[in-house]
């Protein structure tokens, strides 16, 4: 076999490595994916590429296709894929298309990012099937997870699930609701993961802002990987922007009011309601957690957290730190006077809250009136410009058709 024989056949059996970024939740993943795809160019030129068949940004359409066949959420809705035959042949769609862009991109990296692999691939077959999927694309497949304090993705999450109209009210759930379990039991993930994929392919990084690089998710991920980062890569900041306590409140209710999904499909009248929230109730106060609560997510996911800490961390005491800033004076004042008056304060403090935050803090006539009026307000507006999208829509196909007559009649005299 000559020199050029042999370069072809190594050329050709040569495969490109993947860095799968599997989340979790609320650990920063929006702000990463947003600077991906803003970037996909850059880094192309760089030798990494980043598909966008698999999603604009977040590539939650290879997690989707992998659902069980009864399993249907808003990404099932949003795809188009609450069927069975659909997810399955957009799982062929998609996976061929991946192996076309490994075969014509041998020596790159491959950035594969979606927190849904992690809070929606819940069995160890849905992450069997995503591995026997990758696995012949790829040399090398590591997967990259980002664990959180539990306490912290938890107010994150009921953030997200207000605005995805997943829940319709503002209360911090018990660690032992399923979907709490899911994306907080870091070490259910890790050993659900690592056996499929292998322990030394895991990749885990702990998501808190004194210990990775810069106190930036993006830094991170890039020279954790070795991506790196261009000088003139472009930073989009204030990605999917957390709401505070207020909006929270209001979203919730609002939600209840004009669902985001009906019917199994999703409400057009209800397009743009989550970033008009976003844009007005982003500033302090935010939703605050008590110690009381902390201490509850801390026993419960004791031995979770101190199995991720002896695994990948054990030159920290501690896998989260010191307590909380809002509550550590309480620590450091329990037994004197000061101690007793600060415990007294935020007890008084949660008490206000919680009857801010209650039912019937909201279910007054003030309330009630206020936010009927703007629902009202929102939806005649969106109806409104439903109605003249559905005009001009109408218009242009008008349109197409005369020109389409023109062209006939061009033709039949010449």
């Amino acid at each position: 076999m000559n020199l050029v024989k042999i370069s072809v056949y190594l050329l050709m059996s040569q495969k490109p490595e993947l860095f799968l970024h599997i989340g979790t939740e609320n650990t920063g993943t929006t702000a990463l994916q947003d600077y991906l795809r803003i970037n996909v160019k850059g880094y192309l030129k760089r030798n990494v590429v980043i598909p966008d068949f698999l999603g604009w940004n977040n590539h939650s359409i290879l997690p989707c296709v992998l659902y069980r066949d009864s399993q249907i959420d808003e990404l099932t809705l949003t795809h188009g894929l609450n069927e069975k035959n659909a997810r399955n042949q957009k799982r062929i769609e998609i996976i061929d298309s991946l192996a076309r862009l490994a075969r014509k991109n041998p020596s790159s990296k491959f950035i594969i990012t979606s927190e849904h692999f992690q809070s929606r691939l819940t069995s160890g077959d849905q992450i069997l099937a995503l591995y026997n999927e990758l696995n012949p694309l790829f040399s090398l497949i590591k997967i990259v997870l980002y664990v959180c304090k539990p306490i912290e993705l938890a107010v994150s999450r009921l953030s997200t699930q207000i605005k995805w109209n997943s829940v319709t009210v503002c209360d911090l759930p018990s660690p032992s609701r399923p979907d709490v379990r899911q994306i907080c039991a870091h070490r259910e993930t890790v050993k659900l993961w690592s056996e499929v994929f292998g322990d030394s392919n895991l990749m885990v990084r702990l998501y808190r802002k004194d210990y990775i690089i810069q106190g930036d998710i993006i830094k991170d991920f890039c020279f954790s990987t070795g991506i790196g980062m261009g000088l003139k890569f472009k930073l989009q900041r204030l990605s999917n922007p957390r709401l505070n306590r207020d909006g929270m409140l209001l979203l919730a209710r609002a939600n209840s009011i004009l669902p985001r999904f009906s019917n199994n499909s999703l409400d057009e009248r209800h397009d743009g309601l989550i970033q008009y929230f976003e844009s007005h109730f982003n500033e302090e106060p935010f939703y605050s957690y008590t110690p009381k609560e902390e201490k509850l997510y801390e026993d419960y996911f004791k031995g979770s957290d101190e199995y991720i800490r002896s695994k990948y961390f054990n030159h920290l005491k501690s896998i989260w730190g010191q307590k909380s800033s809002r509550f550590a004076s309480l620590t450091k004042f329990r037994s004197s006077l000061g101690g007793f008056l600060l415990r007294l304060f935020y007890t008084l403090r949660r008490k206000v809250e919680r009857k801010i935050n209650s039912k019937s803090a909201l279910s007054g006539k003030v309330y009630e009136n206020m936010l009927a009026m703007f629902m009202n307000a929102w939806v005649d507006n969106r109806e409104e410009v439903l109605r003249l999208k559905y005009i001009i829509k109408e218009k242009d196909v008008e349109i197409l058709r005369l020109k389409d007559d023109i062209s006939r009649v061009k033709i039949s005299n010449e």
